[in-house]
């Protein structure tokens, strides 16, 4: 994370406290490729079973003795909307002292603060869900259980307008602890046949191993675990005396790693967990996901929930903040210029951004695209921008709306009234001009 001074304290201590990102069926390193997605006569498990995917809604049928999916019908014109605790697009209450798309680059100074206190005031007028926590910790670890409970359930009230994962499976631990860690998650509930990639990660202790490289580090991983909607997170942690960033003493991190079932769970069909609604079966709910969000959106509107829900002030905000956008840097980035950003927001393919190798972790030497580390930090940026415009609960929106058919741009039409293509232009001159800030630019490495 970026928020120390020194160049070389700033990189040693990225390399300590990586955050990394586990969805539902990546709990392996497993390459999303055309091959498991639906595809007209090609094989499926279930008759019945309907996925959508670039906007067709494929569904399984019996052919002769074998299963295959048909050949799809266009969603585009027949799609409805989803239920959302907000009308579309949210730009249509604005009033004069909003901070819109027009005059958003006037306001500069003022995102921050906007954002973070939507955060804030969501917090407030959101209604505590009742999720269960099954939180386990490791005989030889030392950690504050009541706090780890306490951060889990802002996160979930944070999120509590969209479907929610129906339970958390939590486990955290050290070093030391990793038998009984890998022990624990291989007696989680049994998935479905089909989800053989699931079930490998889980075996082979895979979630568990990413988050202790060396000593174990304050990195975490949290997804989507099985079709009753569960999350399984787990969180490693370093031996006593080893120093703590600030995401770690307010939670940041914790509320991170829910984000991102909460992001998974939008694509789930459970009637359990969200009854009447569209989507995709657990089986296919990382790989669309993948495959039709950016992956700028899927770490950037993590790490903007995570700090802004877990910081009191705007102060330890914008502390928090400032460091991680400016440590989080990357080749492609050479001017931080209105262009680049463009290029990387709207020239960001969903699907091909996510990292593959070294089991998935990203700003790691394995044939990675090493842009991906720019979502903790110009994601963030972008995604709170977009809060400042419609609230941190429009974000999420985005999800939901990709969830049941659209696709990206097309979600971020009816959410904020205005083409990606002429959003994406805005929001790159916003970074640009963010970049420039001495909050920000005073911490770059040079």
């Amino acid at each position: 994370l970026g928020f120390l001074e020194k160049k070389d304290k700033t990189i040693a201590m990225k390399k300590l406290f990586t955050i990394a990102l586990i969805f539902a069926l990546s709990l392996s390193p497993l390459k999303i490729n055309a091959a498991t997605s639906p595809k007209a006569g090609a094989s499926c498990s279930k008759a019945g079973l309907s996925q959508i995917y670039n906007k067709l809604k494929f569904t399984c049928i019996k052919s002769g003795k074998k299963l295959v999916w048909d050949s799809g019908v266009s969603t585009s014109s027949t799609l409805p909307l989803p239920k959302l605790p907000f009308t579309l697009p949210v730009t249509s209450k604005s009033n004069s002292n909003s901070v819109t798309f027009t005059n958003i680059l006037e306001k500069i100074s003022e995102i921050p603060n906007l954002a973070w206190s939507n955060s804030q005031e969501t917090l407030k007028k959101n209604i505590q869900p009742d999720v269960p926590i099954d939180l386990a910790i490791g005989p030889n670890t030392i950690a504050d259980s009541e706090f780890f409970n306490k951060t889990l359930k802002l996160g979930t009230k944070l999120w509590s307008s969209f479907p929610l994962p129906s339970a958390i499976l939590g486990t955290v631990y050290n070093k030391e602890d990793i038998p009984w860690a890998m022990n624990r998650i291989k007696s989680f509930p049994n998935q479905t046949p089909e989800s053989g990639d699931i079930t490998r990660g889980v075996r082979d202790g895979i979630p568990i191993l990413q988050n202790c490289p060396n000593d174990c580090t304050y990195s975490a991983n949290m997804g989507i675990l099985d079709p009753g909607s569960k999350a399984m997170g787990n969180f490693g942690v370093p031996p006593v005396g080893a120093p703590k960033p600030p995401v770690v003493l307010n939670g940041g991190y914790i509320v991170h790693e829910l984000t991102h079932s909460v992001q998974g769970a939008q694509f789930l069909t459970s009637q359990d967990a969200q009854p009447g609604r569209t989507g995709v079966s657990v089986l296919h709910a990382n790989n669309v996901m993948t495959n039709e969000m950016p992956c700028w959106i899927i770490e950037g509107s993590a790490n903007f929930a995570g700090y802004s829900a877990t910081s009191t002030t705007i102060e330890d905000y914008l502390a928090i903040r400032n460091g991680e956008a400016a440590g989080r840097t990357d080749p492609s980035l050479k001017n931080y210029s209105a262009e680049e950003f463009k290029a990387y927001l709207f020239g960001q393919i969903p699907g091909k951004c996510r990292p593959m190798g070294n089991q998935g972790r990203a700003g790691s030497s394995s044939g990675l695209d090493t842009a991906y580390n720019l979502g903790y930090g110009v994601g963030m940026l972008t995604v709170e921008a977009l809060a400042s415009i419609g609230g941190v609960e429009s974000t999420m929106a985005l999800f939901t709306l990709v969830a049941s058919g659209y696709s990206f741009s097309e979600g971020f039409s009816k959410v904020y009234g205005i083409s990606w293509d002429a959003g994406s232009t805005i929001l790159s001159k916003v970074l640009e001009a963010e970049f420039k800030t001495p909050d920000i630019a005073s911490k770059m490495p040079h």
